[in-house]
């Protein structure tokens, strides 16, 4: 359950921070802090484009056990990921810096049978996005990995990933069974 949770909010002049902190069982440890500008026009309040941003944030959740039917009642998730982020340049054009990580990752649908089990996470911000330097997850006798940037600028997303298997088992039911082998690219543009 959750033990702890706080947030706070605090404006003044036109200067905003925040602060949100999360300690739970499940949760584990999220720490969030932020700050920026407003501006006021007859008593509307909005944010500049060229507001500064500043925030960090630290992220340590033991067990992803709980997120699994948050998505979908037939998923499975399990693993650990942790995080540093920092944040600042403004708001129309933020610039994160730090890293997500990850381990004993599994992503198990159980209607379709696949099972992605003993996964790493390997990834950092840059520039204006995520690098994925590795996302890996091995199958008894192969691995599959996926590596590439996932990008956003002007409220878009574009994503070019490498994906490689080496004898990665995917389906693996008294029905069916898949093994795959070879290398993709995965690209995704708004």
């Amino acid at each position: 359950g959750l033990r702890d949770i706080r947030a706070s909010v605090q404006a003044v002049n036109g200067h905003v921070s925040l602060h949100f902190n999360a300690d739970g069982q499940q949760v584990g440890h999220i720490d969030v802090n932020g700050a920026g500008n407003l501006q006021s026009d007859g008593g509307h309040f909005s944010i500049a484009a060229d507001a500064p941003v500043s925030g960090n944030a630290k992220i340590d959740i033991p067990s992803l056990a709980w997120v699994g039917s948050l998505i979908a009642p037939s998923l499975i998730v399990e693993g650990r990921l942790q995080s540093t982020i920092a944040l600042n340049g403004t708001y129309a054009a933020p610039h994160l810096t730090g890293a997500i990580t990850g381990n004993a990752l599994r992503l198990f649908f159980i209607e379709q049978g696949i099972d992605l089990r003993h996964g790493t996470l390997d990834s950092e911000f840059k520039d204006n996005g995520l690098l994925v330097k590795q996302l890996r997850f091995q199958s008894p006798d192969g691995d599959v990995e996926v590596s590439g940037p996932i990008n956003w600028s002007e409220g878009k997303t574009t994503a070019h990933l490498a994906l490689q298997a080496d004898r990665f088992v995917l389906f693996n039911r008294v029905d069916r069974r898949l093994v795959v082998s070879g290398k993709s690219r995965i690209d995704w543009n708004d």
